[in-house]
């Protein structure tokens, strides 16, 4: 558990956090597009990163609490190739290959913290709630508290070079009467892929789909699953690719075949109980309009005060890790990157509080979850946000309604 301290009216960021921004003059992060930083009077602070293609479009969102200087700079012509100052924008740039420094500094004598996004592909591409609408050039962080959230896609094409994965990640966001908190990471995916299908005849290879879900924990960055404090129908298991492993809940269903066209409905819904929060993952039945809750997950909080979905354009978890909610298409798993020879597929997401609404703004590019895509772009359709094979970045998206499901 890590306790919050408030630095300025409307924004808290974990004490770890504050260490990390203001101490270190020079950061580089992997696996997340998000950059922290916090500025002493006068001060500048670099971050660095890498494009690999020949030529990409990159998408810049920067939120802080007062004015800084932005720029990027190539590392090897160190030409100043952006600069503003601003302590809010967004921008697409075309990038060459090559390794790319920000500098963000302080020019207005006082303390600065903020946090900038810096997205391209490979990512994971759809729709995303990051808690920052963005319109005319600026940006406005916001929050959205929620108990359930539904993601809807519609997949009219589909076809990959390996397998691939449809995900809706939420932030449970958890609080104690000691006045701490816990952040834990949900998500409730479709896995797609070709497998050897012995029962069907004649017997070989199809392309099939499970229903899968994970539950990390984001309190910190070395932060764990414990497996007595938590039941439902899957188990706790260890990823080694993290330094030390990291322990996480995991269930997956049974196979099912795939074709297109399809329609698929995630469903996260939160509850809470005594001193437990009841997490339950489904998918709507689309021939009877009802949920199907194929994991019902509980997790054991001694001193629980309050639990919710949370999506938070102002802070970041324990282990600086956006508040973001998305419905994203990305690898299989494990980090994997996937390239589609062809997608056609609308999405949707709708929250639940009492009332069904939409979000406020989102984004094309998640930002929590490891699983890319190298070749997806969204762009908005009269009936939702349309993903589909490309390489074009449209900022803003214009917040489509859609129809929630009778639940």
């Amino acid at each position: 558990l890590l306790t919050l301290i408030s630095l300025l009216p409307g924004l808290l960021i974990s004490d770890n956090l504050v260490a990390k921004a203001t101490n270190n003059s020079s950061i580089q992060i992997y696996n997340s597009p998000v950059q922290i930083f916090g500025l002493a009077p006068g001060t500048v602070k670099s971050f660095t990163f890498s494009i690999s293609m020949p030529s990409e479009k990159v998408l810049v969102v920067l939120v802080s609490t007062a004015p800084v200087s932005f720029d990027i700079v190539s590392d090897s012509t160190h030409n100043v190739i952006f600069k503003t100052y601003t302590g809010s924008f967004y921008k697409v740039l075309t990038l060459t290959s090559g390794n790319y420094t920000v500098y963000v500094g302080d020019y207005l004598n006082m303390m600065v913290y903020g946090r900038f996004y810096i997205f391209y592909l490979p990512a994971p591409v759809g729709i995303a709630d990051s808690g920052v609408q963005i319109s005319n050039g600026k940006t406005t962080p916001y929050i959205e508290k929620f108990s359930e959230v539904i993601g809807i896609a519609r997949i009219f094409n589909y076809s990959a070079e390996n397998g691939s994965s449809l995900q809706l990640n939420t932030v449970l966001q958890i609080n104690t009467n000691n006045h701490r908190q816990e952040e834990l990471w949900l998500q409730d995916s479709i896995q797609i892929g070709k497998i050897f299908c012995w029962w069907r005849w004649p017997p070989g290879y199809y392309t099939v789909y499970r229903f899968l879900d994970n539950i990390w924990n984001f309190t910190n960055p070395t932060a764990n699953i414990s497996e007595n404090l938590i039941r439902g129908s899957g188990y706790v298991k260890v990823d080694y690719s993290y330094n030390p492993p990291q322990t996480f809940y995991w269930y997956a269903t049974s196979y099912y075949s795939f074709s297109t066209p399809i329609t698929v409905i995630l469903v996260i819904n939160t509850t809470t109980e005594n001193n437990a929060v009841l997490v339950r993952f489904g998918y709507i039945n689309t021939t009877t309009n009802k949920p199907v809750w194929y994991d019902n997950v509980t997790i054991e909080v001694p001193g629980l005060q309050s639990a919710y979905l949370l999506v938070d354009g102002y802070n970041l978890t324990g282990s600086a890790i956006s508040y973001d909610t998305e419905l994203v298409f990305g690898g299989q798993g494990y980090g994997a990157t996937v390239s589609f020879n062809q997608l056609n597929a609308t999405l949707n997401l709708i929250y639940y509080n009492g009332t069904y609404f939409p979000p406020k703004a989102v984004l094309p590019y998640g930002s929590d979850t490891a699983e890319t895509a190298v070749n997806l772009e969204t762009i908005p359709g009269s009936s939702g946000y349309n993903v589909v094979t490309g390489y074009n970045i449209t900022v803003p998206l214009q917040l489509k309604s859609a129809e929630p499901p009778n639940l």
